[in-house]
């Protein structure tokens, strides 16, 4: 007789048991699932599936119908004030002024720009009074 609280194993449902056939080969027994190519369609997603992300330098050309950036204009210069929020005056070879900000990964990896440095930078073809700092020349 089961005491109080005695483990009773839960009925099982039929539908839930995977019937394990056998097939004679030479090397002996092996087992297969009966219903697994049934449950096959279960298993694939309804959506298509997509291609990798790929970065910039991977990417294809222009796809049809997007419209191509305006490029940048890169030019070297030299930072002759620090401003605050890593904002800098830079002069140009042709004696041109105008404020340039640091880039995004240059803040990122904490790369000092000091007054004197030579820089490289990209200005907008809109607006040539504002540049963006790309890269700091190692002297």
């Amino acid at each position: 007789m089961a005491g109080v609280g005695a483990c009773v194993p839960a009925p099982v449902r039929a539908d839930r048991i995977v019937r394990l056939e056998r097939h004679e080969e030479s090397d002996g027994i092996r087992h297969r699932r009966s219903n697994a190519r049934r449950l096959e369609h279960l298993a694939r997603s309804s959506t298509p599936r997509r291609g990798p992300r790929r970065s910039a330098r991977h990417r294809q050309g222009n796809p049809e119908g997007e419209v191509q950036k305006e490029e940048a204009v890169v030019v070297d210069a030299v930072v002759t004030q620090a401003l605050p929020n890593a904002m800098f005056q830079v002069e140009l070879e042709n004696s041109h002024k105008f404020i340039a900000y640091a880039a995004g990964r240059l803040r990122r990896y904490r790369i000092r720009i000091t007054p004197g440095d030579r820089i490289r930078v990209e200005l907008s073809p809109y607006d040539l009074n504002r540049g963006r700092v790309v890269y700091r020349y190692r002297d």
